[in-house]
């Protein structure tokens, strides 16, 4: 059985405020309006949120769900931070790094895919601040990835939970060094 769904099986016995605090801390680590909500909920107060359960959606996918997961390409931007529309940042099998001058969008890059893989805590991802025109529109990508060497485009629109599929990927950046 994969590591993910021995995981959701093992939370299910647990009593329902740890499964909670399981699922909270998949998002990320708490900050201190969940440290509080947990408090409530483990004080039993009146107005503690209701808690909600691990479920193994919040836990990221396992190669053996899916199969072995590459991000090949990641393009057609649209209103994610300062990043030009019209170009792709293509990726080979493996280990890829991305470097370049300072304000070249590596960061911008690094972001989008900590945020859609779930590689890390989760991250506003801001409009181009300097193209006020199209600031109300959705803020959506394209991954191109391969499964088992098979490409298959996935469309990203940041309003929305990403495929499950891009959490079979890592992503790692100096941001998460910490």
């Amino acid at each position: 059985m994969l590591l993910q769904k021995r995981i959701f099986e093992w939370s299910k016995n647990l009593p329902l405020w740890q499964s909670n605090l399981l699922h909270r801390l998949t998002a990320g680590p708490l900050d201190d309006t969940g440290r509080r909500e947990v408090i409530r909920i483990l004080a039993g107060a009146a107005d503690a949120p209701a808690p909600v359960a691990l479920e193994l959606a919040d836990l990221p996918a396992d190669e053996g769900e899916h199969g072995r997961v590459e991000l090949r390409a990641i393009s057609d931007l649209r209103n994610i931070n300062c990043l030009a529309s019209g170009q792709a940042l293509r990726l080979e099998p493996g280990l890829n790094v991305v470097f370049g001058d300072n304000g070249s969008g590596k960061s911008g890059y690094g972001r989008l895919t900590r945020r859609v893989t779930r590689s890390g805590e989760p991250e506003e991802i801001l409009r181009d601040v300097f193209d006020p025109g199209p600031s109300n529109g959705p803020q959506t990508a394209q991954f191109d990835i391969a499964v088992d060497d098979i490409d298959q485009p996935v469309a990203v629109d940041l309003a929305d939970e990403a495929a499950r599929v891009l959490s079979a990927i890592a992503a790692f950046d100096s941001s998460r060094a910490r």
